[in-house]
């Protein structure tokens, strides 16, 4: 299996929990409208990522602020 493919393999089964998402639904892509919004961590960095177009948001320390982030963002 390549790194690319883990990767993603890996970003795929890594959905915020509900309580990092306070009990609402995830908010979808900005750009494709897509509801597959996933964490991705590497090291202390923590950051959601679409995988329909593979639109990343802002990359926080801790996971729950990486999904508040997201949740919050202009649409």
């Amino acid at each position: 299996m390549s790194e690319l493919t883990f990767k993603l393999k890996e970003r795929r089964n890594n959905p915020p929990t509900l309580w990092e998402l306070k009990g609402k639904k995830i908010v979808p892509c900005p750009f494709c409208g897509g509801i597959e919004i996933h964490l991705v961590k590497d090291g202390w960095m923590n950051w959601c990522c679409c995988t329909g177009c593979g639109m990343e948001g802002p990359v926080r320390e801790k996971r729950v602020h990486a999904v508040s982030i997201w949740q919050r963002r202009a649409t």
